[in-house]
């Protein structure tokens, strides 16, 4: 989330400070390292992957970590990281017999893809004022 924070205090920024550019890059090396320790040290305490509901969570989990990192970093695929946690929760829920919140991750499907297709249109609208 703090680098995410410092993101967007840059983008308002036109000249970054090398202080913060070194913040920056910090936080990105924290950011990386605490998510692998974290899916490593949630697998070391588990056993491993023994259950096909622990394959679904870890989709979650890499999902929105993956996801929400890459858009700070204003990456279009970051929404694509997000599909990937909203179908392994909608399957999770389904597994656990939560209809319900399953229909309710397939509606979060749609949000995603539709803020997806706005961020690649915008993309392509800046491109082409770029080029003209």
């Amino acid at each position: 989330m703090l680098l995410g924070l410092l993101l967007a205090f840059r983008r308002e920024d036109e000249n970054p400070s090398p202080r913060s550019n070194k913040l920056e890059t910090r936080l990105d090396i924290f950011a990386r390292v605490a998510a692998v320790l974290g899916i490593t040290i949630s697998l070391y305490d588990f056993g491993g992957i023994t259950v096909v509901n622990q394959w679904v969570e870890l989709g979650v989990v890499v999902g929105f970590l993956i996801g929400t990192y890459r858009l700070a970093k204003d990456k279009l695929d970051g929404y694509l990281w997000f599909l990937l946690m909203n179908g392994s929760a909608g399957v999770l829920m389904y597994i656990q017999d939560y209809k319900w919140l399953a229909v309710q991750q397939a509606l979060s499907l749609i949000f995603v893809l539709d803020a997806y297709r706005m961020k690649r249109r915008l993309q392509a609208i800046k491109v082409s004022r770029v080029r003209a």
